[in-house]
């Protein structure tokens, strides 16, 4: 079986042409330079320069050997703490270096996307970050963020959500101020919203432009079919019927503590930073809102076995074989599928360093 797709054809790559270009320019200006004058040399004793021992650097990297790495995978109930008002804290003391990393999770994503809106969910996620918050402006709050040197970001992705700050541990009051506003008191300022509306619809246009892209989009649809939420992709009909006014509604249904998990990582003490988190949820309200629908809907299309085509001018292929794999159970609570997750790493999934790469390449 055949299908053929004719997206439009881009591609050009001058990195090795430029490089060459600077290292030949560099070469000329080192070449008219006249040179210093020479300083007498400086030479040690032999015996303070240590010898090379022959043999002791294999002769290439894949004969280089290294001690058994003995590592526990540390138990999740060691750090695990619940506050008041019920939601669940995982935290690592860790006093390293002094910063200190906090993520907040929620349980939400595309797959709550209203009818005819695609692209609710991800905006709401950039939003948060880029749209203001509390009585900061965008630029104010882009202002703060940059004076306490934090790394302040949020995100939505198809089944989860999340806003998270990196800073250092002198500054972790007021970074968590920040933190919690954003996710609290969002502003959704509409010209930074129009803004990233437009950033988005350029990407659109892009679509059909690297064969990775177009060759990710069509196995996703063959799996998956193209109306599950994870095969959905943002139109510029539904971008332009998204407002604000979604993405508050959005906010106000799903952005609540009773969602969430946070995780920390840093230098901190368990005690103190506990209490901290106990007095900024104690000024969020649960939602009135309904449950969360959990898990996420199933794939309802069957894969049709076939070889499928896209045709695109460029030198060189994609090829992509494979079929349906393990799924999650009915609770997404199913131990093996993180098995398979790790396998899959180490076979392929891991880049470069992965089995299957290395023996290819």
């Amino acid at each position: 079986m055949s299908a053929r797709r004719r997206p439009i054809a881009a591609a050009s790559a001058a990195l090795t042409a430029c490089s060459l270009l600077l290292a030949v320019t560099a070469a000329r200006a080192a070449a008219a330079k006249p040179a210093p004058p020479a300083k007498p040399a400086s030479v040690k004793p032999a015996a303070a320069r240590p010898a090379a021992q022959a043999g002791s650097i294999p002769a290439r990297p894949g004969k280089l050997r290294f001690p058994p790495l003995s590592f526990t995978v540390p138990k999740a109930e060691a750090y695990r703490h619940v506050l008041a008002n019920g939601v669940t804290v995982y935290l690592v003391e860790d006093h390293t270096l002094p910063v200190v990393d906090v993520e907040l999770q929620s349980r939400l994503g595309s797959f709550l996307d209203p009818a005819g809106k695609v692209g609710v969910a991800e905006m709401t996620g950039t939003m948060l970050r880029q749209g203001g918050a509390g009585d900061w402006t965008a630029e104010q709050l882009d202002e703060r963020a940059d004076f306490l040197a934090a790394e302040l970001g949020s995100e939505t992705g198809d089944t989860s959500g999340g806003a998270s700050v990196n800073c250092l541990a002198s500054a972790l009051d007021d970074c968590l101020d920040l933190l919690f506003t954003m996710v609290q008191r969002p502003r959704f300022q509409t010209d930074r919203l129009d803004v990233a509306k437009s950033n988005l619809t350029e990407e659109m246009k892009q679509r059909n432009d690297q064969a990775e892209e177009i060759q990710g989009r069509e196995w996703q649809w063959l799996l998956y079919g193209t109306e599950h939420f994870t095969s959905r992709l943002p139109t510029a009909a539904s971008l332009a019927a998204i407002s604000r006014d979604d993405l508050v509604a959005f906010h106000r249904d799903y952005w609540r503590p009773e969602n969430l998990v946070v995780a920390v990582a840093g230098d901190v003490q368990p005690a103190a930073f506990l209490a901290k988190l106990e007095q900024r949820f104690a000024g969020w309200p649960a939602g009135k809102g309904a449950p969360v629908p959990w898990p996420p809907p199933p794939p309802r299309s069957t894969p049709t076995p076939g070889l499928y085509h896209v045709e695109k001018d460029i030198p060189q292929a994609r090829v992509t074989m494979g079929h349906l794999g393990t799924q999650w159970d009915a609770q997404w609570s199913d131990p093996h599928a993180y098995a398979a997750l790790v396998m899959n790493d180490i076979l392929g999934g891991g880049g470069f360093t992965s089995h299957i790469p290395k023996r290819i390449r």
